[in-house]
């Protein structure tokens, strides 16, 4: 006879009494234990994995802040040399309105001086 079967018949153990079923009972536990391992670890590598992809994210983020910073400073220094601009045209342009504008003021009160003598 087996001795599984003896320790069945015989003995009057159940299935999981007898040797046999006591080792596949420890080869059991022992499967569970790796299993158990193996999700820790996968736990593990996911928090890492979370970890990086914010930090990943965070440089970019950083990286397009940067940018935009960069794009603004382009854009108030535009700004600035547009008003320098066109207050040094300003500048430039105004003694020679205010000499047309004399020159206009002039002619005009000979005009009216002419009409008044005639």
């Amino acid at each position: 006879m087996i001795k599984i079967q003896d320790e069945l018949v015989n003995g009057n153990l159940s299935l999981d009494e007898t040797a046999a079923g006591q080792e596949v009972q420890r080869e059991i536990a022992a499967a569970q234990r790796q299993f158990q391992e193996d999700i820790q670890t996968l736990r593990q590598a996911q928090g890492q994995m979370a970890r990086d992809s914010k930090e990943t994210l965070a440089r970019e983020l950083a990286a397009q802040q940067w940018a935009c910073e960069e794009q603004l400073a382009s854009a108030d220094k535009a700004q600035q040399s547009l008003n320098v601009s066109l207050e040094s045209l300003l500048g430039q342009k105004t003694p020679e309105y205010q000499q047309l504008l004399s020159g206009v003021l002039a002619d005009q009160q000979r005009l009216t001086e002419a009409v008044a003598q005639k």
